[in-house]
């Protein structure tokens, strides 16, 4: 029995959108949002994330990270053991982690295909060859078997002012893969995968501007497959969004 009296009871907070794939190698209640009813979260989204990575990339996922989400490298270096390579690896490294809150992982599209491609092949914008897909479908399989409960990936308007992946930005400073080849393969990976997806969109002036919540989620629902979005959008334009 629990003495819960003056107390509020309800079901704990499902977060589907965090960044918490590195803070929780340091910190299993996952702070603040553990503190705030949190009982479930979702990793990997937004396409980044940790998994699959080779031993010589380790310092550059961490530094996508730094870049992407403003992690701490000193509190990776220092807390992450990066005993894994493969996606199902890194699913034991959360497996044997203290936690305080339970654990939803998803399969981030861009180390997928930096680990398929090569990183700097993934960020020049060319489209992965067949075989490349190929394997990384291979890969997405190998994740879900192991208990990964998606995949996601991002898409933000190019020269967008929230886009990592400005055209002005020399290709050797990006810090992620092309977002229209991430896009373009999610396309194709999905029409051959059960697997749910979550794709993250951003509005943009244009009704038709390629990465808008409306086109990424056409893309879900043409192949088939269940789609999360988690779209934000630009001041003054929710009308527009909402009928989109």
């Amino acid at each position: 029995m629990i003495d819960a009296d003056g107390q509020i009871v309800a079901p704990g907070f499902i977060d589907l959108h965090t960044h918490y794939d590195a803070q929780i190698f340091w910190d299993p209640y996952l702070t603040i949002s553990g503190y705030h009813g949190v009982t479930s979260v979702v990793l990997g989204n937004c396409g980044f994330g940790f998994a699959p990575v080779r031993p010589k990339e380790v310092e550059r996922s961490m530094l996508t990270m730094v870049r992407t989400e403003a992690i701490p490298l000193r509190a990776m270096q220092a807390a992450m053991p990066f005993n894994w390579e493969s996606y199902p690896q890194f699913m034991d490294a959360l497996d044997a982690a203290p936690k305080g809150v339970n654990l939803l992982p998803y399969v981030p599209m861009n180390p997928l295909m930096g680990y398929v491609m090569g990183i700097e092949e993934s960020k020049s914008g060319r489209m992965p060859t067949d075989d490349e897909h190929a394997k990384m479908r291979q890969l997405l399989h190998q994740a879900m078997d192991a208990g990964a409960a998606g995949w996601s990936a991002q898409r933000l308007i190019p020269n967008g002012p929230a886009s990592v992946q400005r055209a002005t930005v020399p290709a050797a400073e990006k810090s992620m893969s092309s977002g229209w080849a991430v896009m373009a393969s999610t396309r194709l990976i999905s029409a051959s995968s059960s697997t749910p997806a979550i794709l993250r969109g951003r509005s943009g002036r244009s009704r038709s501007a390629p990465g808008t919540p409306a086109r990424c989620y056409s893309s879900g629902t043409r192949v088939g497959v269940d789609l999360v979005r988690v779209c934000f959008l630009k001041n003054g334009a929710p009308g527009l969004m909402y009928r989109q």
